[in-house]
C-alpha cells in the first residue's frame, strides 16, 4: 500500500522591504517610488512641487 506524504507549498518570497516615506519636494539626486504601481523615478532637478503617481504622492526610497 503506497503511503501518502504532505509536500510543503512554498510561498513565493517577498521582495525586499524599503524604507520610504512620502515625498514633500523632488530633490535632485534622489529616487522615488510609487507604492501602488511600483513605478520608480530618479529626479534629476529640484523641484518644489510634490511628486505624484496614480494620484498619490510617492515615497523616497532611503
Amino acid at each position: 500500500m503506497p503511503v501518502k506524504t504532505e509536500s510543503k507549498v512554498e510561498k513565493p518570497k517577498s521582495k525586499k522591504a524599503v524604507r520610504t516615506k512620502k515625498a514633500q519636494k523632488a530633490e535632485k539626486g534622489m529616487s522615488y517610488i510609487c507604492e501602488i504601481c511600483g513605478c520608480e523615478m530618479n529626479c534629476v532637478s529640484d523641484s518644489a512641487g510634490t511628486v505624484i503617481c496614480c494620484e498619490e504622492p510617492m515615497s523616497l526610497i532611503c
